[in-house]
């Protein structure tokens, strides 16, 4: 089989990180080095891989097929993360000066091991889901790029995916994810003024009464609105994020990193929103092209990028395509196999495990989740419906637990594991009742407000009917970093 251009590309790409994978995996040791990449990370190398590994198919797919539904008002699902980042940015020197793993080891030192459990399970759901619309958003590239079919380019991806993560954990990540976050802030900032050049026509971009531009492109308010809060959930809470920042090298590296990931996530995620309103702007026959296939949105950047870019534009892009989900799929697989082994597995069931051990189990759980993410794939009919559950299953099962943590020192383990047990539970049963409706929420109300009320009232009602804490209990969390 002759490969394309943008095959080789691709192929080229993948080829050197599987290089940086096997030079990273010779110096991993320990589970501290897989898990917390050896607590060394400065904030440039923490600025790439925290850009990278947030910026994936949820932004280039998902985030391609809101705005071409929908046009600029797709920004409202980004912005979300914006508001999340800022806030994570304050808490980053107290996270660091903690010492932990991972997130579930906050849930513990704060409530219990209990609420270490059900929030290591709720991780593993979400994760596993998220992993899944990495290797269907990467498929849709291999297949574009390289002429095979789905199935066969979800497959290689998948193996791909699993293999690279298994050999030397955020180790590799991080360094792989410094290259990574690079190519994607240059591709997008590059990307959007040659397409706009390939042919966008004014008149159809600027149009007043274009959807392209009102506040929600004809989406309900009531539907925008948990975009922004999902996702603003999801990263306030986000376990990749805080397992990155136990990772740095000291406080002052940690909040200087975040700082540096708003402003590159912020640029890159405008850049995306707008590359997508250009490929659905475009008229596809000026280039010898076919139009974007009917019923694949999500497909609107790769196909400009196909088929719009010249040539060494569009090599580009697809590495930058390939950067992005695979940076993503890297670090959210990493979650549930350590977030298992440590915390389940470790925890409940074989606490005499060996740091050794736990390395071992971490690679082979890794290999199990790849399969799991793999096998998920076929649940969901778009990239965009599954990053909305992701989104909504961790927000409001997770997030509310981690924030009271840091603010509310009269929250307590019992409110905790209320509001882990409602806002899972409730996003579980609410989606369930969803797709039995063929995709219409019970009461025409979207998941995210049962959800995140569930979780929210289960946490302030329970806390202040039970007794409050004493400080040994909250008094780690409030101490000046």
């Amino acid at each position: 089989m002759e490969l394309s251009p943008y095959a080789w590309a691709v192929l080229v790409y993948l080829v050197a990180l599987g290089g940086i994978a096997i030079a990273a995996g010779r110096r991993v040791k320990t589970e501290a080095d897989f898990v917390v990449a050896g607590r060394g990370l400065t904030a440039p190398v923490l600025v790439g891989t925290m850009l990278a590994s947030w910026i994936g198919a949820g932004t280039l797919i998902a985030g391609a097929e809101y705005a071409h539904r929908y046009g600029f008002a797709a920004i409202w699902q980004p912005a979300g993360a914006w508001l999340g980042i800022a806030v994570v940015a304050l808490l980053a020197p107290r996270v660091r000066r903690l010492e932990q793993f991972t997130l579930p080891d906050i849930l513990e030192l704060r409530y219990n091991r209990w609420a270490k459990l059900l929030g290591s399970l709720t991780i593993i759901i979400a994760f596993t889901a998220i992993v899944a619309y990495q290797i269907r958003g990467m498929g849709v590239v291999l297949s574009l790029v390289a002429n095979v079919d789905v199935t066969t380019a979800r497959t290689i991806v998948a193996v791909f995916i699993v293999a690279f993560t298994a050999a030397a954990g955020l180790m590799s990540i991080s360094r792989m994810d410094l290259i990574n976050g690079t190519v994607i802030l240059i591709g997008v900032i590059v990307g959007v003024p040659v397409l706009y050049s390939a042919g966008v026509s004014h008149d159809a971009f600027t149009a007043p009464v274009s959807s392209k531009l009102s506040f929600t492109g004809g989406l309900p308010w009531s539907e925008t609105i948990a975009y922004f809060f999902s996702t603003c959930f999801l990263l306030l809470g986000d376990p990749q994020i805080f397992q990155k920042l136990f990772s740095a090298k000291d406080q002052r590296e940690a909040t200087r990193a975040v700082w540096g990931w708003i402003v590159c996530t912020v640029i890159v995620e405008v850049m995306v929103v707008w590359l997508a309103v250009e490929g659905a702007l475009l008229d596809y026959s000026k280039f010898g092209a076919p139009p974007i296939p009917d019923g694949h949105p999500e497909q609107t950047i790769l196909h400009a990028a196909r088929y719009a870019f010249p040539l060494v534009m569009g090599c580009l892009f697809m590495v930058v395509a390939t950067a992005i989900i695979v940076s993503t799929a890297t670090s959210y697989l990493l979650l549930p196999a350590t977030n298992f082994t440590k915390n389940v597995w470790q925890r409940f069931l074989w606490p005499e495990m060996t740091s050794r051990q736990v390395l071992l189990w971490s690679r082979m759980l890794t290999v199990v989740f790849g399969i799991g993410a793999f096998l998920l794939i076929q649940q969901f009919t778009s990239v965009l419906e599954m990053s909305r559950y992701a989104y909504t299953v961790y927000g409001a099962g997770i997030t509310p637990v981690v924030l009271a943590a840091f603010l509310w020192r009269r929250v307590t383990t019992a409110g905790g594991i209320a509001s882990i047990v409602l806002g899972t539970g409730v996003t579980v049963a609410w989606e369930i009742a969803t797709q039995a409706a063929g995709g219409a929420p019970p009461l025409g109300i979207p998941t995210f407000y049962p959800a995140i009320a569930a979780s929210l009232g289960g946490l302030v009602l329970v806390s202040l009917i039970t007794p409050a804490e004493p400080p040994s209990k909250w008094g780690p969390f409030f101490e000046k970093a």
